[in-house]
């Protein structure tokens, strides 16, 4: 029993990060980045520019699109709206087009819930990114949970290794 417990536990504490062969930090190539979630931290290193972290909304041969720098914690049904904005991208990038769900609109011009503007984003060209690094997080969720595992993991050795005499 007590090998069990000391597997599980084990196995817990080495298991793959969420992201696979990414871990938080480590440079990720251009394809990498077109690959990435809507609303994935990453650290991006322009020209001229000292590395910042934003989100990622959209990446193709040509261009990245994020967040800009600093950009206020959106309300989530706007944060909803920019993140599942998906395929129409090209159209708002390239052509100057718009999408518009639910009184959030997106386009050139920025982020507008109703008439208010509420965030910018950035477009940089492929040939400006000098580097794009995945972005560190502390998954607490995970951090709780392996916590738990250990203390349960503990009081279930302890129970089955201690004799109750009446």
């Amino acid at each position: 029993m007590r090998r069990i417990v000391a597997v599980i536990l084990i196995s817990l504490l080495v298991a793959p990060p969420a992201l696979a062969d990414q871990k938080p930090g480590k440079p990720i190539t251009w394809k990498k980045a077109q690959q990435l979630k809507a609303g994935t931290e990453v650290w991006l290193t322009v020209k001229d520019s000292p590395p910042a972290k934003v989100k990622v909304l959209f990446a193709d041969d040509l261009t990245l699109v994020t967040l800009k720098p600093g950009t206020a914690k959106l309300p989530e049904r706007v944060e909803r709206v920019v993140l599942t904005t998906g395929s129409h991208w090209p159209d708002i990038v390239y052509r100057g087009g718009s999408f518009m769900t639910g009184g959030v609109r997106v386009s050139q011009e920025g982020v507008f819930d109703g008439d208010q503007k509420v965030a910018d984003f950035t477009q940089t060209p492929r040939g400006d990114v000098l580097g794009i690094n995945l972005a560190s997080h502390r998954h607490w969720g995970r951090i709780i949970l392996v916590t738990a595992l250990i203390v349960g993991g503990f009081i279930l050795l302890v129970l089955t290794t201690v004799e109750i005499n009446p």
